[in-house]
């Protein structure tokens, strides 16, 4: 009896911790959906120039009756982009924990969104003129299938197929997306890693002299022997990735620039980069459908729900 005596207290005591930690994990589930909800109003709210945190109250309070208390913090990248997070917090009271000594439990949710126009990262610095050849433009016409395409990579193809003039002396099409010093390591690392950065389209027309919107520094000179080996890696790991593609370049050497208006996703299948300069290409499979075409939406998204860092 003694026996059944403790071990029904200990099960009883267990039961109640049991309770009592359901509780504060229903509570717990209850402030994830508030502050998810009220992060994510409010990032659309922002999005069009509203008070996003009234909004996100709103939504707080119609997902979470029992909450008693929450913050909204606005963090501005731009005047029309940023992050906006979302606290709530509420205290459980213990039924059972009482008896050892455990009153009361805080529980909390951190809800990050962002909002702002969306850019594509991750981008490949071999930009592709959309007008480089035949089979590139049939392709364009109706990206919805895949295709197996050679990009002439010289001063005479690709980049000049976009030119005014047919012509766009030292560039083999990359893409400086940062800006920089146009420099070879900065290559090699976009050809093994890609873009860390975003990158926008547009779908106006014209040259980066006349609307820059959309516009990037074109980046010259050859293929050299560290891009070769990124480029076999590709090859060979059948990855696939993003690349640009744009309507229009002009200017020469380190001040040409091109006017990205699409995003396509790739595969490269082969190349040469050695040799005769009018003989180097590269062979892309390009897969089905535009990764982004024209002007980039603006997007607003949960992008952190644990620690409000995104």
């Amino acid at each position: 009896m003694v026996l059944v005596a403790l071990t029904m207290a200990t099960l009883c005591a267990v039961t109640g911790l049991s309770v009592d930690l359901g509780m504060a994990w229903t509570e717990r589930r209850s402030l994830i959906t508030a502050s998810d909800a009220g992060a994510l109003a409010a990032a659309n709210e922002l999005n069009v120039g509203g008070d996003g945190c009234a909004e996100a109250d709103i939504y707080i309070a119609a997902n979470s009756k029992s909450t008693a208390s929450a913050s909204c913090q606005v963090s501005y990248e731009t005047s029309s982009s940023g992050t906006v997070t979302v606290t709530t917090n509420s205290e459980v009271d213990y039924f059972f924990a009482p008896i050892v000594g455990f009153e009361t439990q805080q529980v909390q949710s951190i809800t990050t969104a962002r909002w702002g126009v969306e850019g594509t990262t991750g981008l490949r610095p071999t930009g592709i003129c959309e007008q480089a050849n035949d089979a590139m433009i049939d392709w364009l016409g109706d990206p919805s299938d895949t295709a197996t395409i050679r990009i002439d990579f010289n001063p005479d193809g690709n980049a000049a197929a976009c030119a005014a003039n047919g012509s766009l002396p030292g560039n083999w099409g990359f893409i400086d997306f940062n800006g920089g010093a146009n420099s070879n390591s900065d290559i090699t690392n976009w050809l093994a890693n890609g873009y860390s950065g975003e990158v926008y389209t547009t779908s106006t027309s014209g040259f980066c002299s006349v609307d820059p919107a959309g516009c990037y520094e074109a980046n010259p000179g050859a293929l050299s022997g560290s891009h070769k080996s990124q480029l076999e890696t590709l090859v060979s790991t059948n990855e696939v990735f993003p690349v640009a593609l744009f309507a229009t370049a002009e200017g020469n050497g380190a001040g040409a620039q091109v006017k990205i208006t699409k995003i396509a996703a790739v595969r490269l299948v082969d190349f040469r980069v050695t040799g005769k300069v009018s003989k180097r290409y590269l062979e892309f499979e390009f897969q089905s459908g535009l990764l982004q075409d024209g002007n980039p939406v603006r997007v607003a998204a949960i992008c952190s729900v644990t620690d409000g860092n995104c």
